[in-house]
């Protein structure tokens, strides 16, 4: 109906024209048109684009060139002011190239001295022996060279170039050992003598230092380990010929590590060694291995004997009694785990006995327990414990009949039996920094005689662990 409309306009207007065809042609035109357009467009655009992007690439190779000439020319400078500073240095490059090559010569040669010098230590323990000396060096530096100025400081065992391994005492004498394979005897007089710089015997042990050591109470002897052996040192502090020391080797492989704690009873009949592999071992005064017992705790950290009784302190959280028994020639019969106390909630790392029977423990490095002990054994009692001291780290303790003495951050706390409430103690007195600013390693109250005024004095033995002395105070101001 459309297409006739429009042919009956088309005739009416003009009819001469077929305006369908017109129309169809002129829309053929305006496709042919428009896709020439796009052509032409495209075509000019990407000639366009060429030249942008040409001229873009002549730029960047441009300014590549000029950095590079650049580079080029900063290179050549910095080698012709290298080839100056070469041609003005090379007489010091050249001694000092000699003076590195001596250096490195004597370095050889001091190493072959300290192999040929120590043929039975490998290598690499020589450097660890360096390493340590050049950190005591360091340490020495860093120390203070401040005096301890508390009213009841007496004196200091002194005298030693590495720290302190182990020490023993009795009524007359005390003796230390130290890194530095040396053996020092002081005289208890010589404390109240000349107590600034008291005066002692020593002793310098072969490639070797003491791990642990105990004096006889009647004789003068004393026994030492080092490398895993046993020696007696038998010391005369008035020989005229000043050969003062004896050394007596005993025994060989006595434990699979390092004995860190030695005993010897009252009567100079057995010796007894305690090691971090485990083992007690008793030997008789030959070497001779007399019993040995396998405790499988681990670790033992120390151990403490007094009057027949050894106190084992170790990894595990029970601290084990354990007691010799003799015959009645004095002869060893055997060694017996009489008690176990319980109750810590960790290992136990320290304990002192006293020749009363007075047991102190320190575990967890918080708590410090005394117990006392049926030493008697007529009637089976277990031991009772007598008071807890609750402090922050705690590093060592020791008790006397009435004097409680504990360790903790580099602090002595001493404690004193109440009267009226026996089983309490009281704390009376502190001592700031008793080990000149070093962790202490163990305390110890001794009772001595002084000829010189014929008198009881009560001491406290203070060391630092890694400190080359031994603090001791006067206590007997608290015995009185």
């Amino acid at each position: 109906m459309e297409i006739g409309l429009f042919e009956y306009t088309s005739k009416i207007i003009w009819p001469e024209y077929d305006y369908l065809k017109i129309l169809i042609e002129f829309s053929a035109i305006y496709i042919l048109y428009s896709v020439y357009k796009a052509s032409v467009c495209k075509y000019v655009n990407s000639r366009a684009y060429t030249k942008i992007t040409r001229i873009e690439k002549t730029n960047n190779e441009e300014e590549v060139k000029k950095q590079k000439q650049k580079t080029q020319e900063k290179q050549d400078k910095q080698e012709k002011n290298q080839k100056q500073g070469k041609r003005k240095n090379s007489e010091k490059e050249q001694q000092q190239q000699s003076k590195d090559g001596q250096k490195q010569q004597i370095k050889q040669e001091s190493q072959q001295q300290k192999q040929e010098n120590h043929s039975h230590i490998s290598y690499k323990e020589l450097l660890k022996q360096e390493k340590h000396n050049k950190s005591l060096q360091n340490k020495e530096k860093q120390k203070s060279s401040s005096k301890i100025t508390h009213p009841l400081y007496l004196s200091s065992v002194k005298g030693f170039s590495d720290y302190i391994t182990d020490f023993a005492y009795n009524n007359r004498y005390l003796i230390a050992t130290g890194f530095d394979n040396s053996i020092k005897l002081f005289e208890m007089e010589q404390f109240f003598k000349n107590p600034e710089q008291p005066k002692y015997l020593f002793h310098t042990l072969n490639d070797t230092h003491a791990t642990a050591i105990c004096i006889s109470k009647k004789e003068e002897i004393a026994y030492f380990s080092a490398n895993n052996q046993l020696f007696n040192l038998e010391f005369y502090p008035k020989a005229e010929d000043k050969q003062y020391f004896k050394v007596i080797p005993k025994t060989k492989n006595c434990h699979k590590s390092d004995i860190n704690s030695l005993h010897v009873d009252e009567n100079d009949k057995i010796l007894i060694s305690t090691s971090s592999d485990t083992h007690i071992k008793v030997w008789n005064m030959k070497g001779e291995l007399l019993k040995e017992i396998n405790t499988s705790y681990g670790e033992h950290y120390s151990s403490c004997f007094m009057k027949g009784f050894l106190v084992v302190s170790s990894w595990s959280v029970d601290t084990s009694i354990y007691e010799i028994k003799f015959n009645k020639d004095h002869t060893f019969r055997t060694l017996e785990k009489e008690e176990v106390l319980r109750g810590e909630k960790t290992s136990v790392l320290d304990a002192s006995l006293n020749e009363h029977g007075t047991l102190a423990t320190l575990c967890n490095k918080s708590q410090c327990r005394v117990y006392r002990l049926n030493t008697e054994r007529k009637l089976k009692e277990d031991a009772k414990l007598l008071t807890k001291v609750e402090l922050q780290n705690i590093s060592a303790a020791a008790v006397n009949e009435n004097i409680l003495v504990v360790a903790a951050d580099r602090n002595v706390h001493v404690y004193n039996r109440n009267a009226t409430i026996l089983l309490q103690f009281q704390q009376i007195d502190q001592i700031d920094n008793a080990a000149n600013g070093a962790y202490i390693k163990r305390v110890r109250i001794h009772e001595l005689h002084s000829s010189l005024k014929n008198k009881n004095f009560y001491v406290c033995f203070v060391w630092g662990q890694e400190e080359e002395r031994i603090t001791v105070y006067d206590f007997t101001k608290y015995h009185e």
